[in-house]
């Protein structure tokens, strides 16, 4: 078996933050980074030169991001959507799953028990963001419910 084919069904998570020229260690986790988008574009090249070609993507969003209704979860220019699009820009080939993960951007339980925004709503807009940017596999808490998501 040759090193590709046994990296090949590993998955790489990458964390994604605002800003330029940002690569900062993750005391929790030795080893990972969070990168700016232009040097996570660098950083998935090393990785899939070991033969890894999928990535997890998260982002870490900052507190100006944040809203009630968490509208930057689906925003076309959001972060995570900026990252999956430079980087299918740069490796095609790259498959690149992503997260639903609204309450990074809002206080989601806050948000549908407030009234603030329709959760349903909240994470369909999310989905369609993310597939629209480039993502191949979107998963989530909600996965289960995504079909009844998107079919209200």
């Amino acid at each position: 078996m040759t090193q590709s084919e046994i990296c090949s069904p590993l998955l790489f998570p990458v964390f994604v933050v605002e800003g330029k020229a940002v690569r900062q260690a993750i005391a929790a986790m030795p080893g990972q980074f969070r990168y700016s988008i232009d040097t996570l574009t660098e950083a998935v090249g090393e990785v899939m030169a070991t033969g890894i070609k999928s990535i997890m993507l998260f982002g870490v969003v900052s507190d100006k991001r944040k809203s009630k209704t968490a509208e930057y979860a689906w925003n076309p220019e959001g972060l995570v959507q900026r990252a999956v699009y430079e980087l299918k820009k740069t490796y095609p080939g790259l498959l690149i799953f992503t997260d639903v993960c609204v309450c990074e951007y809002s206080m989601l339980i806050a948000t549908a028990r407030n009234d603030w925004g329709d959760l349903k709503t909240l994470v369909r807009e999310s989905i369609f963001a993310l597939s629209r940017a480039g993502s191949d596999i979107i998963i989530s808490y909600w996965a289960n419910q995504y079909d009844q998501f998107i079919k209200d």
